[in-house]
């Protein structure tokens, strides 16, 4: 809203809401549930992952209790007693799961009632040993990004570290893009892992899939903890509270990113030789795998880029790669810098631009704000509906740049309507 005043911009921006951002953490973290302090439609955002962006999600279910709750407060109700209606909703839920965590998500009316959260649910969920953090009101003036990154580093706060001795070479990876629980985010978190165990560095990337408990396991004798840019937040709490050094480095997505994000992981090991060779020979073999394909389906096109800002430098280091010019870029978020377009200025921009000025549309899916009727769509980022991995299909990495290409000259080839076209 903030920005909206600033630019004088009051049109309906083509972003996803924060809530969803912080549900995409929740999710990414089994065991962990979501208090919503709202009216009860606020669930229904959990179903943008439940049953149909993320085939294993389990926010919500039929035979386990739901992952996110809501209290179901008004703003008459947040006039009367808010405080008797919240710890009675949070002691329902305390006796029907044993969440390893809890998150409580204010809505904008009950933040401003100014309601100690801490004060009021501290003493049921320590009872309980549950523990508990509450995220900002920010559902107005933030996005699902930002919404991301507060609820990691919230959990970052409350995550159960124990005590372990440090291991020089152990390094931890915090702020991985978790977007759902299917095998092309939890595919990154293998690929990040295989490369640094090639040069005798041992990773641990967090999210990856595992309960908050099994996590601080994994993250224990680190002695460095890198921070990627979807949670620097949460790697700055967790550096400081393990006692290590935090170092930030960009997200490995495309070549130049994966290596600089292994160099100074090797760094933080002191293992920059042996990364170097590792780094050599993956190249060699992305090179070798990918040059023909991309230049007879992929290079010297252009593409219209609807992705999260935070995945902008990869992608263009991609496509400068794979010579394809990106001629328009456009931001599903607002946070970190990003330039989100309005509705009505994406549909225009897909409008003039396919089919005919372009051949290829990289985004995440934005169905609520523009139907897309051109040729080669590739769906990427987050949220995506229409393409499922069972089997591991990274986008980080070597690997992942090498799926990229596939799935997009695939894309292409896949659109274009005359005779089967052989490269």
């Amino acid at each position: 809203m903030k920005k909206n005043m600033e630019t004088g911009d009051f049109s309906q921006p083509a972003v996803y809401p924060y809530l969803l951002g912080a549900y995409a953490c929740v999710n990414a973290v089994p065991g962990v549930t979501m208090l919503v302090d709202g009216p009860k439609c606020a669930e229904a955002k959990a179903e943008y992952l439940y049953g149909s962006g993320d085939l294993f999600s389990d926010l919500l279910g039929h035979s386990a209790p739901n992952r996110v709750v809501c209290t179901g407060t008004s703003p008459e109700r947040m006039t009367a007693d808010p405080e008797s209606g919240i710890v009675a909703r949070a002691g329902r839920m305390l006796e029907t799961s044993s969440p390893e965590a809890c998150l409580l998500a204010p809505m904008p009316f009950a933040a401003v009632a100014g309601l100690d959260y801490a004060r009021a649910l501290g003493p049921l969920f320590s009872s309980s040993g549950v523990p508990f953090s509450a995220l900002p009101g920010s559902s107005l003036s933030g996005d699902w990004l930002a919404g991301y990154g507060d609820a990691l580093a919230a959990l970052a706060g409350i995550m159960p570290l124990g005590r372990a001795a440090r291991r020089p070479r152990k390094v931890a990876v915090v702020g991985n893009p978790m977007y759902r629980r299917e095998y092309d985010c939890l595919g990154n978190v293998r690929e990040l892992e295989s490369l640094a165990a090639a040069a005798g560095v041992e990773l641990a990337v967090w999210p990856g899939g595992g309960s908050l408990r099994s996590s601080a396991r994994e993250l224990a004798g680190a002695s460095a903890v890198i921070g990627l840019p979807h949670g620097l937040k949460a790697a700055e709490v967790l550096a400081r509270r393990m006692g290590v050094p935090f170092v930030g480095a960009p997200l490995p997505f495309g070549l130049a990113g994966t290596g600089a994000f292994l160099a100074a992981a090797a760094r933080c090991a002191g293992r920059c030789a042996e990364m170097a060779a590792v780094i050599k020979e993956a190249r060699a073999r992305v090179y070798g795998r990918s040059a023909r394909l991309v230049s007879a389906v992929l290079s010297g096109g252009r593409a219209v880029c609807v992705i999260d800002p935070l995945l902008e430098p990869g992608l263009r280091s991609v496509l400068s790669d794979i010579g394809v010019e990106p001629a328009e870029v456009v931001h599903t978020s607002r946070a970190a810098g990003g330039r989100a377009g309005s509705a009505a200025g994406l549909k225009r921009l897909i409008k003039e631009s396919f089919p005919g000025k372009c051949g290829l549309l990289i985004s995440s899916n934005l169905s609520p704000f523009f139907v897309y009727v051109g040729g080669a769509y590739l769906e990427f980022g987050f949220p995506v509906y229409n393409r499922h991995c069972l089997e591991e299909s990274p986008f980080l990495g070597y690997s992942g740049f090498l799926r990229f290409i596939e799935q997009a000259a695939n894309t292409v080839l896949a659109a274009r309507k005359d005779p089967p076209y052989v490269v």
